[in-house]
């Protein structure tokens, strides 16, 4: 059974609301005049080719049946349909030009809110596909033609700012950034709606454009007064755009490092394991991302002030990496061990476009930090007492909920232990296809029925019953 993710349903949910308000009611057959003879038989003529999806046939009966009687508004409806139709049609196929000649046509004949909206989606849908081909001058012509259209209408502004809301998910969704960013900003300019803003200010934040985030969080802060999250966010930024105005920087060939100018980092020691973190975690998961990887470094003093994280946390990935500096009292192999951590995690962020399940990431990010050294960590399985819940929904769960450091640690030792399980049933091809499938917006659930040829459950119950085969055979 497919199973699929709620964003998912509800940008399915957005768009059917779309539909609906735009389509063109297809006009009433018996109530056309009998008397008037010759447009009946164009009309007749039309519905018959309409009705075998020949529209451009169609079209030009119901042209001529409009042509004999231009004021009849019965008429009027029919070719207004069937331009709309059409239209679809022709977008669908990408002939854009021919879709819109026909919208506009229908606009002049009537041009009303429904007129105008379909215009103005079909300019939107246009700019898209001339912006995803690099024309992007093109595309900014008729983002301008949508503008114009929906500037009288505040119900069409508003339904154009959702629309290009779900393209702009829709292309972050798939790893398209500067094309969402391209949407969410025409969204902003025709519906100001504060989802729009933070959203914008999040991709800009992943991107370590602090100013261009911070505007943007704060447009949407403007809008939304009373949102806590969006205060700490901008409390945060401005404490990082601070130390940012201090900063020295250096380019590896794949890493953009970032630090304090005075602070004290062995360059040749952090750009050697970043490296190697490159090409070894990048050869696991198949993916070598052509983008720099941005790595801040901080002091630990400023470290702990800017993002009030505890102390256990040693570094974290929110869009780039943000770790403490190496000092004497962090020996090689423990920095070591974060950096591939934390750049697991910017690769499968950028892998499988943000859709990888949290225990999955953490398990397979503590394979990475605990490469070659599976003794080690296993050591850590067999002095604990077994889990009271080895499921997938428990590991789920708690990451999201739970506050409590063993809880917690638990579940990083058993997403360990399933990310294992897999390399050692499927070996690494197994592991990727898992990341590929989620890569195409596949459920969790689906991508493992689909990559193992088994239900969830019993994925389940057979990395159970290694758990405690392997890990807890001698326990109680």
């Amino acid at each position: 059974m497919k199973i699929f993710s709620l964003k998912f349903l509800l940008l399915l949910l957005l768009a059917a609301v779309i539909v609906l308000f735009v389509a063109v009611i297809r006009p009433n057959f018996g109530v056309f005049p009998q008397k008037m003879s010759g447009s009946f038989e164009y009309i007749r003529k039309g519905e018959y080719l309409f009705g075998k999806n020949k529209y451009a046939k169609a079209v030009k009966y119901f042209e001529k049946a409009y042509d004999s009687s231009p004021e009849n508004e019965t008429i009027k409806s029919y070719l207004v349909y069937a331009y709309s139709t059409y239209s679809k049609a022709l977008a669908g196929s990408d002939k854009y030009d021919e879709a819109i000649d026909y919208l506009i046509k229908s606009y002049n004949i009537t041009p009303n809110t429904s007129a105008t909206q379909n215009l103005a989606m079909m300019y939107s849908q246009k700019a898209l596909y001339e912006a995803q081909k690099g024309y992007l001058s093109k595309a900014g012509d008729l983002y301008a033609k949508m503008r114009e259209l929906a500037r009288g209408s505040g119900i069409v502004s508003q339904n154009l700012g959702v629309l290009l809301y779900n393209d702009g998910v829709s292309e972050y969704k798939f790893g398209r950034e500067d094309m969402a960013i391209l949407c969410l900003k025409e969204s902003s300019l025709v519906s100001k709606e504060g989802r729009t803003f933070e959203l914008l200010g999040d991709m800009y934040y992943k991107r370590a454009e602090f100013k261009m985030a911070r505007f943007y969080w704060h447009r949407a802060k403007m809008l939304n007064p009373d949102n806590a999250e969006l205060a700490v966010r901008l409390k945060k930024i401005g404490k990082e755009m601070a130390l940012a105005a201090k900063e020295g920087q250096d380019r590896l060939p794949h890493f953009e490092i970032r630090y304090k100018k005075n602070l004290p980092i062995d360059k040749q020691l952090t750009a050697g394991i970043l490296e190697r973190a490159y090409a070894d975690v990048g050869g696991d998961l198949a993916y070598f991302p052509k983008a720099r990887t941005k790595v801040f470094f901080y002091s630990k003093e400023d470290f702990r002030n800017v993002f009030n994280m505890p102390h256990i946390v040693n570094a974290f990935y929110d869009g780039s990496i943000k770790i403490p500096a190496p000092d004497t009292r962090l020996d090689t192999e423990k920095f070591r061990r974060y950096i591939y951590h934390e750049y697991t995690h910017a690769l499968i962020s950028a892998k499988t476009n943000n859709n990888c399940p949290i225990w999955l990431n953490e398990g397979i990010a503590l394979w990475e930090e605990y490469r070659g050294q599976r003794q080690t960590i296993e050591s850590f399985l067999t002095k604990i007492n077994p889990a009271p819940d080895i499921s997938i929904r428990f590991l789920d769960e708690t990451f999201k909920t739970s506050e409590a450091a063993k809880d917690t640690a638990l579940c990083y030792l058993l997403s360990y232990t399933l990310v294992n399980y897999i390399l050692d049933k499927w070996g690494a091809a197994g592991l990727q296809g898992i990341l590929k499938r989620l890569a195409g917006s596949q459920h969790i659930a689906n991508a493992i029925d689909d990559e193992f040829l088994l239900s969830e459950k019993e994925f389940e119950r057979r990395w159970r019953d290694y758990v405690l085969t392997s890990y807890w055979k001698n326990k109680p």
